[in-house]
């Protein structure tokens, strides 16, 4: 019996002892925990958690890209120097590409049409062809002017080279080697214009002569003059006047041998209509009175002719004469036996 009293004794004293240190127990079980959250809390706070952004729906932008085949056709069309291509200047581009001959290029070379396409080269129902009208032009200047202003910018127009870039590009070499290349004149056919007839008196009596013109000068053209005219006078003129003067000096006696004639001829019929009995000529084309007649009449127009130009070549002989006597100059002429 003293045995088990002996273990119920210490299984007493052990509950006990192992009573005591439950209270210290829970302190540290308590203080552990506390050290954990807040060693966690730390971390958390040294290690932020990284935010994923949410997805755009809108893409970003293309970057332009600046041609300098679109910025050069640009400056030439902006002739305003404004910055901007408006309306009309767009429609002269257009206009110029499709028919070079407008711009004084020469003649009109075949070239792609440019049609109404989107970024994707999706058309859009419009044909750009030669001779174009304005209708459709506009609805391609309409197309890139989105801000309604009537204008557009040089970004602006990049987008419109940058969609027709491959039937531009050819456009802008085509203009830069017609603009290195020299122009050929065109010639026009100019009236021809007769020679300045030299006036003489005008040489001779001149006191407005040109500055610098000595007077040695003048007279040796005067002169010069007056010896060509004197040339012609006895190489030509002399000669068609006594050509004139035979001429006149034959008709004038064909028409004396006629008249006598005629008178002759009349007097025989005065003296035979008398004996005879009158009767109608059975030949009336061969009648020689009608055919007399009409020769008479050639004749005497022939000679009033030569007559009127006999009278022209003697006045301009006298005009020649009297400046060649005031030259101090002879004019030897063969004398003739006027009519």
């Amino acid at each position: 019996m003293a045995p088990t009293s002996k273990s119920a004794s210490g299984d007493k004293k052990k509950t006990k002892k192992s009573s005591r240190p439950e209270g210290n127990d829970k302190d540290r079980k308590s203080k552990s925990k506390d050290k954990k959250s807040s060693s966690r809390k730390s971390k958390t706070a040294a290690t932020p958690v990284p935010t994923v952004a949410a997805p755009s729906l809108t893409a970003p932008a293309p970057t332009l890209v600046h041609d300098p085949d679109a910025i050069q056709l640009f400056r030439r069309y902006d002739r305003n120097r404004s910055g901007v291509l408006n309306r009309l200047e767009f429609l002269q581009l257009l206009k110029d590409y499709a028919d070079p001959a407008s711009s004084g290029w020469g003649a009109s070379l075949s070239r792609p049409p440019l049609s109404l396409t989107d970024s994707s080269g999706i058309p859009l129902g419009y044909q750009r062809a030669d001779r174009n009208s304005e209708f459709e032009a506009g609805q391609l200047f309409e197309r890139y002017d989105k801000d309604h202003t009537g204008s557009l910018t040089l970004d602006t127009f990049h987008v419109f080279f940058a969609d027709f870039k491959p039937q531009l590009q050819a456009f802008v070499e085509e203009s830069n080697y017609r603009s290195l290349t020299p122009v050929v004149p065109v010639q026009k056919e100019e009236p021809v214009t007769p020679e300045p007839v030299v006036n003489v008196r005008d040489v001779a009596t001149s006191e407005e002569a040109e500055p610098g013109s000595r007077p040695e000068a003048i007279r040796t053209q005067y002169r010069a003059a007056l010896w060509k005219l004197r040339k012609i006078c006895k190489d030509e003129l002399f000669g068609q006047r006594e050509i004139i003067i035979r001429q006149m000096k034959a008709i004038r006696d064909r028409m004396e041998s006629q008249q006598h004639t005629r008178s002759t001829i009349g007097r025989w019929a005065d003296s035979t209509r008398s004996k005879r009995r009158p009767r109608a000529y059975p030949f009336p084309d061969f009648d020689d009175e009608v055919f007399g007649k009409e020769g008479a009449n050639d004749e005497a127009t022939r000679y009033e002719a030569m007559e009127n130009d006999l009278d022209q070549l003697e006045e301009l002989i006298r005009y020649v004469r009297r400046y060649l006597n005031k030259g101090k100059m002879s004019l030897t002429v063969r004398h003739t036996n006027d009519l």
